[in-house]
């Protein structure tokens, strides 16, 4: 099992986001695309953290979050994010399912973060 500290120093992450940096400023500073993301994650204290850790080492912005739903053994989360360039795009889902237990359901691109706020609100 790895520890949060592993997840942030995974090295393949790391080149990743300098792939990154180095296709978005080729590609004159693309901007930034919303993807609608669910994933499964083990429904214990610390999965959830390392899933949004590593989303902010790879520069990616949570715009919303909400838990879909909790089993005691499998949770189901929905975020919208804002994803910083072409390659972390491309392989978002492969870099979150390094992390143990978790699985992307969906990552669809989106225009707006407003379907998770109607969600929220109605509850």
């Amino acid at each position: 099992m790895r520890s949060v500290d592993s997840v942030n120093d995974l090295p393949e992450s790391r080149a990743t986001w300098r792939r990154n940096c180095w296709e978005t400023r080729r590609r004159q500073a693309c901007p930034m695309s919303l993807r609608h993301v669910i994933v499964e994650l083990p429904d214990r204290p610390g999965s959830l953290g390392q899933v949004t850790t590593l989303l902010g080492r790879l520069g990616v912005d949570i715009r919303q979050m909400r838990v879909l739903s909790r089993d005691g053994a499998v949770a189901t989360d929905e975020f919208v994010v804002s994803v910083p360039g072409p390659v972390i795009d491309r392989t978002l889902p492969e870099l979150l399912e390094e992390i143990q237990g978790v699985r992307v359901l969906t990552v669809v691109p989106t225009d707006t973060d407003s379907g998770i706020a109607g969600a929220i609100v109605a509850l």
